[in-house]
């Protein structure tokens, strides 16, 4: 299918769909990203010979585009594939906030659901969410893809020829299920992992075992002299003087 894409971000996952998409035979004239890291540019430039732009609407020159423009109402974007980190998408979809019009919007964002990137965008509801794993950086991952109703049978088309040069893709009904809110944060690999938490149980009662009374001294030696004639005061016997003779 023949389109042109536009990446907003030249991150990890931008990398691996266009190395994937490069290698399936799509052309490097058809792929822009916009980049503001100058290195960023540089190195997806040298890498795939595609172009880059700073921001939207400038041109690039020096870095494979030849001066082009990427203007703010994209005429010629097909797909706009959203690879920027969550905290920054806001400011990202910024420039294009009601500029849109007929493109397929792609997001391959964690969390960001597809109602907040149509109110980011002023409206625009062309969307696809992508929920790709880890494996994806590799060309080996299960990505899920969701559908806003709006988007059509062409539009999930090219949302499966983007996420495929990645590894296996399966539709889904619901975008929200990443959403349950997490009451503590937990170290983990699997973004699915629910958080367990452990309730220890209090401790168990400590039993105080108290010995009876001891009676005091005066009536105790009494019982043990009774017990123990022997303990009765008698006379020491004397003892023998034996002088010493000194040499």
């Amino acid at each position: 299918m023949n389109m042109n894409i536009t990446f907003i971000g030249g991150g990890n996952m931008a990398n691996a769909l266009i190395g994937g998409l490069l290698k399936q035979g799509f052309p490097s004239a058809g792929i822009t990203v916009v980049e503001p890291l100058a290195e960023n540019r540089q190195r997806l430039s040298s890498a795939f010979n595609v172009t880059c732009l700073p921001a939207v609407g400038t041109p690039s020159l020096g870095e494979g585009g030849g001066g082009r423009v990427l203007s703010p109402a994209m005429p010629g974007c097909d797909v706009l594939a959203l690879s920027v980190k969550p905290q920054q998408m806001q400011e990202a979809l910024a420039p294009l906030a009601g500029k849109l019009s007929g493109q397929l919007v792609i997001s391959i964002a964690a969390g960001v659901r597809v109602d907040t990137i149509s109110r980011w965008l002023g409206g625009h509801s062309k969307i696809v969410r992508a929920m790709p794993n880890t494996p994806a950086l590799i060309g080996a991952g299960m990505t899920g893809l969701y559908a806003d109703p709006s988007v059509d049978a062409a539009g999930r088309r090219q949302a499966e020829q983007v996420l495929g040069a990645a590894g296996k893709i399966v539709w889904v009904d619901d975008d929200t299920y990443e959403e349950e809110p997490v009451e503590e944060p937990v170290v983990r690999e699997n973004p699915r992992m629910v958080p367990v938490k452990t309730v220890t149980p209090p401790p168990p009662p400590v039993s105080v075992v108290r010995s009876p009374p001891l009676p005091p001294v005066a009536d105790t030696v009494p019982s043990m002299i009774s017990i123990f004639p022997s303990f009765r005061s008698v006379p020491a016997p004397p003892v023998p003087y034996i002088p010493l003779e000194l040499p």
